[in-house]
């Protein structure tokens, strides 16, 4: 019996220090990106988040559109994007594009299980939700 006691006294300062570290992380607030920087030619831009429309790759480069349909590289992989990016302002709908809630125009079904998107600006090619995205794209519309 005492060395049951003995056990329970020995666990607590753990229990303790685990709840605390999971209330930390609860609470913690997530830095996300608030401004950006792009590369047009030799020069650098300054973007704020709210003016970029949308990502997407090209080859091994990855480009911000802003609204007003001017392009600029940024040194991000778009899977580092995803995780910079507030997801209440950004969603990843493809291997190749992240967008802004806000560009989006128009939401049609295009086929079983996906949709195509009309962007402003517009992007050059034709934009589907991939399908393995196209559930978690629905849920976040539907905030």
């Amino acid at each position: 019996l005492s060395l049951l006691n003995c056990f329970r006294k020995s666990v607590q300062p753990f229990k303790e220090l685990i709840k605390g570290l999971v209330q930390a992380l609860r609470h913690k607030e997530v830095p996300f990106k608030k401004r950006m920087v792009g590369k047009v030619d030799q020069r650098l831009r300054h973007y704020k988040v709210e003016d970029i429309a949308y990502f997407y790759a090209e080859d091994d480069t990855v480009f911000l559109r802003d609204y007003e349909g001017r392009n600029s590289i940024v040194e991000y992989s778009l899977e580092q994007l995803s995780e910079i990016l507030n997801p209440e302002q950004f969603f990843r709908i493809s291997r190749k594009i992240i967008v802004s809630h806000e560009c989006m125009n128009k939401i049609e079904r295009y086929g079983a299980g996906q949709y195509m998107l009309e962007l402003n600006p517009t992007f050059d090619e034709r934009v589907l939700v991939s399908r393995s995205r196209t559930k978690d794209f629905l849920q976040r519309m539907d905030q």
